[in-house]
């Protein structure tokens, strides 16, 4: 692979690269730490290497910053790119979304991950990550059933419990005659 044959910082791997070839865009970690003992004695440097970490396109350490929209056509990207995600085995990748949704927000997917709920689950689902005003937090996903109806599905315990809408608004609406 082009990646572990290179040593030189002069011989750049474009994301273009990346995605065709299924590698990951990413550059070296290191931190150097000092250490020194009572503001007199010697100081010891020392250069720590932690691997490799991904680099977001159009970040500092993207080749592609600054780029004008003709470079972009000739470094294999569209003239309008935006940037902002990562490029992972060849994929593009937002971490945010899937890690840490954005509270009280909710957001649609498709996943193929959603049909092993059980028989009769679609690929979609609406997910909200529900905070209160004391940070504590619960997120509820809406998944679509291939019948048409919807299961709301919350963890408690680190179990997931799946209820039928239908349930849940006649609890709503129980709760709001009484």
């Amino acid at each position: 692979m082009r990646e572990n044959v290179s040593k030189s910082r002069r011989e750049k791997i474009l994301p273009s690269e990346c995605r065709e070839a299924g590698l990951s865009y990413r550059g070296k970690f290191c931190a150097d730490v000092c250490f020194q003992w009572d503001n007199k004695g010697a100081v010891i440097r020392e250069r720590f290497n932690f691997g490799h970490i991904p680099i977001m396109l159009k970040s500092k350490l993207c080749h592609l910053r600054g780029a004008s929209p003709h470079k972009l056509i000739s470094l294999k990207e569209e003239a309008t790119e935006m940037g902002g995600y990562f490029i992972c085995s060849g994929m593009e990748r937002l971490f945010r979304l899937l890690i840490m949704p954005k509270r009280n927000y909710p957001m649609a997917f498709v996943r193929d991950a959603f049909r092993n709920r059980g028989e009769g689950y679609s690929n979609q689902a609406v997910v909200i990550r529900c905070v209160r005003e004391d940070q504590s937090a619960v997120t509820l996903k809406l998944y679509y059933l291939l019948n048409g109806s919807a299961r709301l599905g919350f963890t408690i315990r680190g179990r997931e419990i799946l209820l039928p809408v239908g349930i849940v608004l006649k609890v709503r609406s129980f709760e709001i005659h009484s």
